[in-house]
């Protein structure tokens, strides 16, 4: 179950930075 939490925390933390990751790119 921690690990189920901690992998759904990064998932959100990742695409929560995509766009900001699109804008630093372009």
């Amino acid at each position: 179950m921690h690990r189920k939490l901690v992998t759904a925390i990064k998932r959100a933390r990742n695409i929560a930075l995509l766009p900001f990751a699109a804008i630093d790119r372009d």
